[in-house]
């Protein structure tokens, strides 16, 4: 019988407006890096019964969780291995 290899893929969010300006949260009695600046970020979740998480729902499910910030990627811009200098 094979074996399933299940791994935690993580998923990360930016929240940049018109003015290009990044949405940061700061991270407060966590118990790991307290103090420190992040963007949204999680990871997918993996379901039972082969119903996986895909990454664009991961996201914007982890944008609400965090931030209570409703994320509709059908109206947003999905950018991979893009850069925006932040100044």
């Amino acid at each position: 019988m094979a074996e399933i290899l299940r791994a935690t893929i993580p998923v990360f969010t930016f929240l940049i407006n018109d003015k290009v300006q990044v949405y940061l949260q700061r991270r407060f009695s966590t118990g790991y890096l307290d103090g420190y600046y992040e963007s949204p970020a999680g990871k997918m979740d993996m379901c039972e019964e082969g119903k996986d998480e895909f990454p664009n729902d991961a996201a914007c499910r982890e944008v609400l969780e965090e931030t209570g910030v409703v994320e509709n990627l059908s109206q947003s811009s999905v950018c991979q291995n893009d850069v925006i200098d932040i100044i």
